[in-house]
């Protein structure tokens, strides 16, 4: 059985077309695993952070009772200087804590600035694999639709004409 011209044209038109299709499925589920991948390196930042909050939280409680058992052991227990002291850790570590959450704001931001750039990304292939589609199916591109004047022969004297 011998196949038309008409017949390969539209195996080679629905070739095309699938292979486009399966392009652009296969740009979403790219898409789709980038997203989760910055959801999860948005929850390991989150995760890290609660633990040098902790950290930090339970260091201020260390320094706070040494700093506490010292001063009741020298007899000025509830001072002003013991409870300056008191303060200053405490300032230390609401320091490190807000420091720690604008770091995460910062990572929270770039993934999604990350995640906008792989999105553009993929729309722009999908655009490109639509736009190359009529070309792909053989019906050719604006130098079919625009007729382009030919430039008028030339003798072989440099371009002039003789």
């Amino acid at each position: 059985m011998a196949v038309t011209a008409a017949t390969a044209a539209w195996i080679a038109v629905g070739a095309s077309t699938l292979g486009t299709a399966a392009s652009i499925q296969q740009q979403r589920k790219g898409e789709k695993a980038n997203r989760r991948a910055a959801a999860l390196q948005r929850r390991q930042a989150e995760l890290q952070n609660m633990r040098e909050r902790r950290k930090a939280m339970a260091e201020a409680r260390r320094e706070a009772a040494a700093v506490r058992a010292t001063t009741a052991n020298l007899g000025v227990g509830g001072s002003s200087a013991a409870e300056g002291a008191i303060g200053s850790i405490r300032s230390q570590v609401a320091e490190r804590v807000g420091f720690a959450g604008q770091m995460e704001g910062f990572g929270s931001a770039i993934n999604q600035q990350q995640q906008r750039a792989a999105t553009a990304g993929t729309n722009a292939a999908i655009y490109s694999a639509v736009g190359q589609l009529p070309s792909q199916l053989g019906m050719g591109g604006f130098s079919d639709i625009i007729d382009t004047p030919t430039p008028p022969p030339t003798s072989g004297g440099g371009g002039f004409l003789v």
